[in-house]
């Protein structure tokens, strides 16, 4: 039996399938949302941790099943947005979500067509290079080790693994589409080194194994696999049959997407759309708003 979680905008989800994915049981757990100034948006990581074990359990009772029968974990959720924490992993503060927009100075000095041109991505003050980048100029002390967006915060409270998957990565602004890495000149462009952000690893890879921490926080077993996981703007294309080129998607939710997958990095020289790694093989390319 398989656990999947999505941390949404608005709530957390959990969903008990079977091996073939037929779904079994599910539920949701309500959070909110904290907007201190006009533009800025946070969410305390606490509330996503609060919310885990109590959309699991009541996702197993609605499925009449136990945390034993329990054999993996994945988890997709809400893109762009900006964890710091410490040495330790935990955090130092709340996660700027996607929708939050303070660091727009901190892009005076990128260009936005080379960016386009490398990342396939809009110059944007919600991706995640423009606010680590203020999180570096306006946080107080301590500095921060590493910075995560939620899907990697939440794997790596569970099973110690500091790692995200190339769609996550592909919305930073600072990956290389062509080479499916992270950019030197980009990292540097923001002031950004390479050992403040997980590694890249597969969606579908295990990222790890769940700790004894990961265990009490979930509820679930300790030593079951966790998925290194993917955002929501690939996890649901994905969920929807989106495996291969010729087929187009549409999301509803907080926000919306529409995207379709092609084999290579095409890039929309106007920006309307952008270009992302994806779950399997080729880009997907969307329409987010």
């Amino acid at each position: 039996m398989i656990v999947g979680i999505d941390i949404g905008t608005q709530s957390l989800k959990a969903v008990v399938t079977d091996d073939g994915l037929r779904v079994l049981g599910t539920a949701a757990v309500g959070y909110t949302l904290a907007f201190p100034r006009p533009g800025w948006a946070e969410q305390a990581p606490s509330l996503w941790e609060a919310a885990l074990p109590k959309a699991i359990a009541q996702a197993l009772d609605a499925a009449d099943l136990q945390a034993g029968q329990i054999a993996t974990l994945g988890i997709a959720g809400q893109l762009d947005g900006c964890v710091p924490v410490d040495t330790a992993g935990e955090a130092l503060g709340p996660c700027l979500i996607w929708m939050d927009r303070r660091a727009e100075a901190e892009l005076e000095s990128i260009d936005a067509e080379e960016l386009r041109a490398r990342a396939g991505i809009v110059l944007d003050p919600s991706h995640m290079a423009a606010k680590i980048r203020w999180l570096k100029r306006h946080r107080a002390e301590p500095p921060a080790a590493l910075f995560h967006q939620p899907v990697s915060y939440l794997v790596a409270r569970l099973t110690g693994a500091k790692v995200f998957d190339h769609g996550l990565a592909s919305t930073s602004m600072l990956y290389d589409l062509q080479a499916r890495a992270f950019a030197p000149d980009l990292l540097e462009a923001f002031g950004i080194a390479a050992s403040e952000l997980p590694a890249l690893d597969r969606a579908y890879a295990s990222a790890g194994s769940l700790t004894v921490e990961g265990a009490r926080l979930s509820g679930l077993p300790a030593g079951i696999p966790v998925a290194v996981g993917t955002g929501d703007d690939f996890s649901a294309p994905f969920g929807g049959g989106v495996v291969a080129p010729g087929r187009l998607v549409c999301v509803l939710g907080t926000a919306e997407v529409i995207g379709a997958l092609h084999p290579e990095p095409v890039i929309d020289p106007a920006g309307l759309v952008e270009t992302h790694g994806y779950v399997t093989e080729g880009y997907f390319i969307e329409n987010p708003g």
